[in-house]
């Protein structure tokens, strides 16, 4: 099942536990985290870092979110998904319209105070 990555995060916060997330940058590797996750009853979160799409092409990032979601409704466990590591705004709009909930943006090549302001111009 489909349920959203801040959701999965506040389950695992009220149960005291971590939760997993693994970087899948192909629909095999995403079906078997699902599937893992199914086996074991463990919720988790599977994350696309974007540069699978721009550099190694391995995925669209329309198709990827779909194809999670797909997965994730083949299954009874809680399954969220995440963009990991965004670099500019435009990625993270990019990554929002295309069905992702949980982005990360990475703004570490800035000084704080850019990466604040940064972070801040985001849409929530």
């Amino acid at each position: 099942m489909y349920e959203k990555t801040q959701n999965i995060l506040r389950m695992a916060k009220e149960s005291n536990t971590s939760v997993i997330a693994f970087i899948c940058m192909d629909y095999i590797m995403a079906r078997s985290v699902v599937y893992a996750a199914e086996k074991t009853n463990t919720p988790a979160i599977v994350m696309l870092y974007p540069e699978h799409v721009s550099v190694q092409h391995t995925t669209g990032i329309c198709n990827y979110a779909t194809m999670v979601k797909e997965l994730a409704g083949e299954v009874n466990v809680p399954i969220g998904l995440h963009a990991d590591h965004d670099y500019s705004y435009g990625a993270v709009v990019r990554s929002m319209n295309a069905g992702f909930d949980s982005i990360m943006i990475d703004g570490s090549m800035h000084s704080l105070e850019k990466n604040i302001s940064i972070t801040k111009e985001l849409p929530v």
